[in-house]
């Protein structure tokens, strides 16, 4: 079955309606743009609807790719915890943070907080041993 879906990306003020195939496995499925409802002033300039979502999409994407990246490269300063839906999430320790805004140019900058010398080592080191975040991604 097809679904519609109405996105509002926590990366940008747009909202995007996609449509996608209930019937097709989360990791085969395709997300087609439908309507751009609403752009944010970093993407008003792109005309096209489906240069538009790709461009949210990439940059939605890149951040989340890359938040989990650094959880995976200090896990000691990682905690699960459980949802009330029973799910678990990882989540950072008291005192640790990552906050994460795009410049003009849509590269996503990251500020790390309570991160020592060495994991924020370990987070420059995602960065220039993967080619998806090199030039996207600057920690401030």
């Amino acid at each position: 079955m097809i679904k519609t879906t109405t996105w509002k990306p926590d990366t940008c003020d747009c909202i995007i309606e996609y449509e996608w195939d209930t019937d097709t496995s989360s990791s085969e499925r395709v997300h087609t743009i439908k309507n751009i409802i609403k752009k944010c002033d970093a993407h008003n300039n792109i005309i096209n609807k489906t240069d538009c979502f790709d461009n949210v999409m990439d940059e939605n994407t890149r951040k989340n790719i890359f938040i989990e990246e650094i959880k995976k490269a200090v896990p000691e300063l990682i905690e699960e915890i459980t949802q009330e839906d029973g799910s678990k999430k990882k989540v950072f320790k008291e005192n640790y943070d990552c906050k994460w805004t795009f410049d003009v140019d849509r590269k996503l900058e990251i500020e790390l907080i309570g991160f020592d010398e060495t994991a924020k080592n370990k987070v420059e080191n995602i960065i220039l041993s993967d080619a998806k975040f090199l030039d996207k991604v600057n920690i401030k």
